[in-house]
């Protein structure tokens, strides 16, 4: 299949978040009742609008770890090239993988033969069916699978430049 699949989840309101990140804050700024009271516009075309509130860090819900993250000389995401986000990839399935559990080399081998392609540079996203067994529930951030620093060289050493995870991260959240 080619074209471009979408993984991003929507951003709610108090969506789940890791213990030691602030969940997202989304409220209603102004109303188009309450502008009404701006006489934006002509007396006879008024304008009116509705805003809301977004506050929340760049670490909930879809998103990117940048090298900055964990490394004060790496690069922030923003600096980050589009290419490193963009390219053909592989879906490996371990949903047999259980919460809290380690992924490790011969997981990623199993997965790889199972799906007929090799990773070979691509990017592989990993199910582990951790957000089809929690989401929306606070045991989404709290029970992900996580890989070995085997498996994370194994990836690297077949060229592979980006994995991802329809969980909150590839760390054991402990």
């Amino acid at each position: 299949m080619q074209g471009v699949v979408d993984l991003s989840l929507v951003m709610t309101d108090n969506m789940p978040a890791h213990k030691l990140f602030q969940s997202p804050i989304i409220l209603p700024a102004r109303s188009h009742e309450q502008t009404k009271a701006f006489g934006l516009g002509l007396p006879e075309d008024r304008m009116t609008f509705a805003t809301t509130y977004l506050g929340m860090l760049d670490h909930v819900g879809t998103h990117v770890d940048a090298l900055y993250h964990t490394n004060p000389s790496g690069t922030s995401v923003d600096e980050m090239t589009l290419d490193m986000f963009f390219g053909k990839a592989v879906c490996f399935d371990l949903t047999h993988i259980p919460d809290l559990g380690v992924i490790d080399v011969e997981d990623f081998e199993a997965a790889e033969e199972k799906c007929g392609v090799a990773v070979d540079g691509h990017i592989v996203l990993l199910n582990t069916g951790l957000h089809e067994r929690h989401y929306p529930n606070p045991e989404v951030v709290q029970s992900n699978p996580g890989l070995t620093a085997e498996a994370t060289h194994w990836l690297a050493d077949r060229g592979s430049k980006a994995h991802g995870v329809e969980g909150p991260s590839t760390d054991v959240p402990s």
